[in-house]
């Protein structure tokens, strides 16, 4: 699927092909405070890995979205998702949670929804890498939020502005959670082999296919193809496929699991790479579903084998 064609498909984004602000009962203004949970600790553990503390949570986002859902990505540095603990990323959570989250809540309450649809377009026009590093989306977003940030939430521009521009990658959750609705549409279909879903922990990668809702296939997680690292990063450093955005691509290419079979390989995707160290974002890369996964998944889908050539 091509780039306008993408467009076209997020179309059917979060919300109807819009980003939209949290329903009533969720922080709705940057001077809120942020639950205590997400109240970083005085003292950090001295033992490297120790749990610092632990709480149920439900989800961190929800299509159709739930009450204080806010898919913000927390920007370039340590990663949260690896388990770091550093200060500078705890310094992060807590300007999320106390100035972006609740300040772009409060800029779409003024403004109304985001047009997600031409922001994809528009962004894809100018060459942007949706799955991996999508600046110019996210400087669109950034633009869409200024004047209500400006009339509800003027303290919060600069933390908004701060995430925005550290690499690009404030677009990527917003753009998984528009390229996982669109996807929807496919669920169920008959025998289909399009591919809906893929995600990947830094040990599996896993992919689910629209004609078998809920079932995922997983194969070893690979290492990402043609690494750009950054400065002062070795590519031994480099951890396994690790992230959703994947899905992104699912949507933009339109990944048919048969006809990757049949051509004995998987498409190129465009990725992030993160640290097997600090999940620390260290470059970007290319890395492909694994046919073994590909292999299972259409064997279960048609147990017969009529779509499968290697189990012919």
């Amino acid at each position: 699927m091509r780039a306008a064609a993408f467009a076209a498909t997020i179309a059917t984004a979060v919300a109807g092909g819009a980003l939209v602000a949290p329903a009533a009962g969720a922080q709705g203004s940057s001077n809120d405070p942020a639950p205590t949970f997400y109240q970083p600790p005085t003292d950090l553990p001295a033992a490297s890995g120790e749990l610092i503390k632990t709480e149920p949570f439900p989800l961190a986002g929800a299509i159709p979205p739930i009450p204080g859902a806010e898919p913000i990505s927390d920007g370039a540095g340590d990663g949260l998702p690896a388990g770091s603990r550093t200060r500078d990323m705890i310094a992060r959570q807590r300007m999320l949670s106390d100035r972006v989250a609740p300040g772009v809540a409060a800029a779409l309450g003024s403004t109304g929804p985001i047009d997600l649809t031409g922001v994809a377009r528009r962004a894809a026009d100018a060459g942007d890498s949706p799955s991996c590093r999508p600046q110019v989306a996210g400087m669109m977003i950034l633009h869409a939020l200024l004047p209500g940030l400006a009339s509800r939430a003027l303290d919060a521009v600069p933390a908004v502005a701060l995430i925005a521009g550290a690499d690009g990658r404030m677009a990527l959750p917003v753009l998984a959670a528009a390229a996982r609705a669109s996807l929807q549409s496919a669920l169920g279909a008959p025998r289909s082999s399009l591919v809906i879903g893929m995600s990947g922990n830094g040990t599996d990668v896993a992919i689910t296919l629209a004609g078998i809702p809920g079932t995922w296939f997983t194969a070893p997680a690979p290492i990402a193809e043609d690494a750009d690292v950054a400065d002062g990063s070795a590519p031994p450093d480099a951890a396994p496929w690790t992230g959703d955005q994947g899905v992104i691509a699912c949507a933009e290419m339109a990944i048919d699991a048969r006809l990757c079979l049949d051509a004995g390989e998987a498409p190129g995707i465009a990725m992030g790479i993160a640290s097997r160290t600090d999940g620390a974002w260290i470059g970007e890369g290319v890395a492909r579903i694994p046919l073994p996964a590909v292999r299972d998944a259409l064997d279960a889908l048609v147990p017969d084998g009529r779509m499968s050539p290697a189990s012919a």
